[in-house]
């Protein structure tokens, strides 16, 4: 008789195979719940910091107050620097430059924040100290147009699915400015440049308004008609330096107002700061034109040859990067003012 053993190890339990679990899948979390401390910025450098329009004289920056708003800068761009940072690693990235493109085209501008990758500063704009840094060369070019008169941006690709040309946010509080200008709630405001001459007054129950808030109650005030003497008494300064604020907007104030010397200068320099500002916004605005113009081409082309890749059972890998929201919505127009502008070409050949 045989007997048939089965081999057993020595030493081991006999024991069924216990399945194996695969391992969770990472759940996707963008950087800004992930680490929200990272995104909270200290505040940028205060724009009207050096500019009092009512001061009465030219304000002079000194050399403390210069060094006081580098180190404010600085620290601000670093932390932004950071935060942009994640924002460009983040998963997520395309869909908050979509959702960030929604709520500009809606009218709600991001301020003082991060956003997509993007760092704003407190007029709704991207901050110069965190994506305006050009390289030595770009350096080399811009004191080149300084020289020559020319001017023109640095284009920057992390920031060009934004609109060119945007205009910048005002910075006054609007209700503070109403309330300045109601005439039935009077005395009810008091403003920076009475306390700059008045230290002592008291501001109990009263809002104190900004210079920026001061300049748009004269902005608005004279745009509806207001009196000089009424702005002159809400603003608590002589009727003299209202008119010649006015004269420095633009506006003709009424009464015998002969502009002075410093009056005159200053309305020179405010019309030249207004036409360069608008000459750089409109070149900012050809410009990213022009490149959405190459990226729609672009696109294109790599759509034809994706299909002549299909006909011939080939597989391409690699591709542009994808078209930005913003360009997504105005391609259909560059495509018809292309389409016109080589139409009316043809015909004029013709």
């Amino acid at each position: 008789m045989s007997t048939v053993m089965s081999a057993r190890p020595v030493g081991r339990s006999h024991r069924s195979p216990q399945p194996v679990t695969a391992p969770a899948r990472p759940v996707l979390v963008r950087e800004c719940d992930r680490d929200p401390g990272l995104f909270d910025l200290p505040d940028a450098a205060e724009i009207e910091s050096h500019a009092n329009p009512l001061a009465g004289s030219m304000p002079m920056a000194t050399l403390e107050s210069v060094a006081e708003e580098n180190a404010v800068t600085t620290k601000f761009a670093r932390r932004a620097k950071a935060a942009v940072a994640a924002c460009g690693r983040c998963p997520f990235l395309q869909t908050c430059q979509r959702e960030a493109t929604e709520r500009i085209l809606s009218g709600q501008r991001p301020q003082s924040e991060v956003r997509a990758a993007v760092a704003f500063d407190s007029e709704g704009l991207p901050a110069p100290a965190v994506h305006d840094r050009p390289a030595r060369q770009d350096i080399e070019q811009l004191t080149l147009d300084m020289e020559l008169g020319l001017s023109g941006d640095v284009a920057d690709e992390d920031i060009d699915w934004l609109p060119a040309g945007l205009e910048p946010i005002a910075t006054y509080d609007a209700l503070a400015v109403d309330m300045a200008l109601d005439e039935v709630r009077v005395n009810a405001t008091i403003t920076q440049t009475h306390l700059d001459r008045k230290p002592d007054t008291d501001t109990s129950g009263r809002v104190v308004l900004s210079y920026s808030d001061e300049l748009e109650v004269l902005r608005r005030g004279l745009a509806t008609g207001q009196a000089t003497n009424r702005l002159a008494q809400i603003i608590g300064v002589k009727w003299q330096r209202v008119a010649e604020v006015a004269h420095i907007l633009g506006r003709t104030p009424g009464g015998q107002f002969v502009p002075s010397d410093w009056a005159a200068m200053r309305r020179s320099m405010s019309d030249l700061d207004s036409a360069r500002t608008s000459a750089v916004r409109e070149a900012a605005v050809r410009e990213q034109t022009a490149r959405d113009r190459i990226a729609v081409r672009r696109d294109h082309d790599f759509e034809r040859v994706l299909d002549i890749a299909d006909r011939r059972n080939l597989y391409l890998v690699s591709r542009p990067a994808p078209l930005s929201s913003r360009l997504v919505r105005t391609a259909a127009v560059l495509e018809h003012s292309s389409a016109v502008h080589e139409f009316t070409a043809l015909s004029r050949v013709a």
